[in-house]
């Protein structure tokens, strides 16, 4: 049995610099991992920094949420998002994050 910490987890989850050797270890292990559910709210927690930022900026018109979405595609590497909010679309398209439209035509 191998317990894994949240530094593990991030690397596994998102693009960063240990994400590689991370992967690689990933795919050889054999044994059963385990974690904290303490992780959860570590791993949430590495994206609150980068929406209160977002946020800050009235003019974004971002709600704290919306600011999470994101944080979090951006920390993943993500190039486009699908969303049906006008305003976090937008916001993404300011972060040359594009959008993928979702609206039915009337």
């Amino acid at each position: 049995m191998v317990y894994v910490d949240t530094s593990v987890l991030v690397a596994l989850f998102l693009n960063e610099p240990h994400s590689v050797a991370v992967a690689d270890w990933y795919a050889r292990e054999k044994g059963e991992l385990v974690a904290a559910a303490w992780c959860i709210t570590e791993f949430a927690s590495a994206n609150f920094q980068r929406a209160a930022e977002l946020v800050l900026d009235a003019a974004s018109g971002l709600r704290a949420g919306d600011a999470l979405h994101l944080a979090c595609a951006e920390a993943a590497g993500t190039k486009r998002m699908a969303s049906l909010d006008d305003v976090l679309s937008r916001n993404a398209q300011r972060l040359k994050i594009k959008t993928i439209v979702l609206r039915s035509t009337p």
